[in-house]
């Protein structure tokens, strides 16, 4: 026996009931004795009930399917904005980190820095330690000792006596002269500079100075490969080459270079310049007894007024 699925009783009713008898040709009326009227006005009761079942059923059907998707786009949004917030947060942890790394490694740095420097600062201060030692072990230790054995052999006596004589000695010669000058020495008279030559010396040329070290080293090498007469002009206390004062009198500066050069000069075929140079010349007042004072002609002659920078447009 099949079964078949009912949709709408209603109808299969109105159907049941229209269907012909087979052996009378008439259309069969209800079991229960209603009037074919009156079952059509039923049927189109129940078409209409159903009708309006169905509306509501599309209706419950379309707000169910509305309220499903809204709570899903609802569902969607708020999983949007979750992953949102939880992304910013990350982004906001990580530029936190990133920043907190930075500050972190220039901490680092600058305790590094700090560490090298303060190694650096110690070690040129034990250097300086150790050089002063030794400078004042090998330099000024022996001169010291040196300048003592002598005043160990001489007592006050003797310094005494000395500073007596030589008081005597200028007592005399200012007593028997009208005048005694510092720049005129004449030494078989008078010699100011006597006592200076008795002091007391001490060599000092092996002595080593562990401060020009450096120095003496360069020189060293230097001197390893140059001739006896470099070695003993190396030897000796170098100046700035300047003319000797003896050499400017007359008679003698003309035979030095630049005595010559001044003749070349002075025998130029050129003509001298009629007027004078404009680089040469010089807005400096030289008479200091009679300079302006208070005169704003005198600041205005030295600094003048520039030109001017922008066009007068309204000229």
């Amino acid at each position: 026996m099949a079964r078949v699925r009912v949709y709408n009783p209603g109808l299969l009713e109105g159907l049941v009931a229209e269907v012909p008898d087979a052996e009378h040709g008439s259309t069969a009326k209800r079991k229960d004795g209603e009037s074919p009227i009156k079952t059509s006005t039923q049927l189109a009761r129940a078409k209409q009930k159903q009708h309006l079942k169905d509306l509501e059923d599309v209706r419950n059907r379309r707000y169910e399917r509305s309220r499903r998707e809204a709570h899903k786009r609802e569902t969607e949004e708020d999983r949007k904005v979750r992953e949102n917030i939880a992304l910013q947060g990350l982004r906001r942890e990580k530029k936190y980190q990133d920043n907190f790394s930075s500050i972190t490694e220039g901490r680092d740095l600058c305790s590094r820095i700090k560490k090298q420097q303060d190694l650096e600062d110690e070690a040129e201060r034990n250097k300086k330690v150790q050089q002063f030692q030794q400078w004042n072990q090998e330099v000024y230790g022996k001169i010291q000792g040196r300048v003592a054995e002598q005043l160990e052999t001489t007592t006050s006596a003797q310094i005494t006596r000395r500073r007596n004589k030589e008081f005597d000695k200028f007592l005399e010669v200012t007593n028997t002269k009208g005048a005694i000058f510092r720049d005129i020495i004449i030494e078989s008279e008078y010699d100011p500079l006597e006592p200076n030559r008795n002091s007391i010396k001490v060599k000092t040329g092996d002595i080593s100075d562990p401060v020009s070290r450096v120095l003496d080293k360069q020189r060293e090498e230097v001197l390893m490969l140059a001739s006896k007469e470099q070695q003993r002009a190396a030897k000796e206390y170098h100046t700035r080459e300047v003319l000797e004062v003896t050499d400017w009198g007359t008679g003698r500066i003309e035979s030095t270079p630049h005595g010559f050069f001044a003749k070349m000069m002075a025998k130029s075929d050129r003509p001298p310049p009629t007027e004078p140079n404009p680089t040469f010349k010089s807005m400096v007042h030289f008479d200091h007894y009679h300079h302006p004072r208070n005169s704003k002609a005198a600041v205005d002659a030295e600094f003048p007024k520039g030109r001017r920078t922008t066009l007068n447009v309204y000229s």
